[in-house]
């Protein structure tokens, strides 16, 4: 829907709603934008426009705010970029200095959807590290190490890879740490030794819902809508899918061109 303040007097419709709220709920934002006629796409506007009102409680009054931009010319993703940080500023957004302009993005993507470019790559990181991250750790980057027991990293995980990487949080989390275990989207497999569980007190959580009454499974699901619904699940579920689209979503998940969660509408 267009911005239409009128509209927006008479109460905001439930999609402006969501996105006012989840603005507000983010400590900070990372806005990404391609070049489109050598500005910011129209649709990216217009959500912006959104979240700028009513003006003196805007969701992105005062919010921090970092931006990166690509395109397949040499220059359009410098020109989008510098029109969403003057349009961000006016919504009274915090835009922080830095930023990550990508030219000739399509050349620098291999087939399988990676970033190629080191260059690229470490520009992304400092403007995350900026954004309040204070460690990025790439898949390919993880030293799975040999040892029963590696140094320790983590105070816990969630893990629904199985295989090596469960293998090696067993290793490397910390005294008294708790390791969800929830899928085997690498392997089924779990190898390691008992060292982790008797000399740091790590324990290894398994989660099986299958086997769980209806009425308990009723009571989490109310308690996950209201004092336990994750502040972020706009971040973590990113697609919404038809259940007979399923079979032709797969490729893009095992080609790494997927982050996040798909909820299947099974009606």
């Amino acid at each position: 829907m267009s911005f239409d303040e009128d509209v927006d007097a008479g109460g905001p419709p439930t999609p402006v709603r969501k996105l006012r709220e989840q603005i507000a709920d983010a400590d900070a934002i990372l806005v990404v934008t391609p070049e489109y006629n050598g500005s910011i796409p129209g649709v990216l506007k217009n959500a912006i426009d959104w979240a700028s009102r009513p003006r003196s409680e805007a969701a992105l009054r005062g919010k921090t705010v970092a931006v990166a931009g690509a395109s397949t010319g040499q220059y359009g993703a410098i020109w989008a970029i510098q029109d969403l940080r003057r349009v961000l500023g006016i919504a009274g957004a915090r835009v922080i200095e830095g930023e990550v302009s990508v030219a000739r993005a399509h050349e620098l993507v291999d087939g399988a959807g990676t970033l190629s470019s080191e260059a690229v790559r470490i520009r992304l990181h400092d403007l995350l590290t900026s954004l309040g991250a204070t460690r990025i750790l790439r898949r390919q980057d993880i030293d799975l190490g040999k040892r029963p027991l590696e140094a320790a990293q983590w105070g816990g995980a969630v893990d629904n890879v199985g295989g090596d990487i469960l293998t090696w949080l067993t290793r490397t989390t910390d005294n008294w740490g708790n390791i969800a275990s929830i899928g085997l989207a690498a392997s089924h497999k779990l190898e390691t030794t008992v060292m982790p569980f008797i000399l740091r007190g790590v324990s290894l959580l398994g989660i099986n819902s299958s086997a769980m009454p209806r009425e308990v499974r009723v009571g989490i699901w109310k308690r996950l809508a209201t004092d336990l619904k994750p502040r972020h699940l706009d971040k973590v579920v990113t697609h919404t899918i038809r259940f007979d689209d399923l079979p032709k979503a797969f490729d893009d998940y095992v080609k790494n061109r997927i982050m996040g969660r798909t909820v299947v509408q099974i009606s």
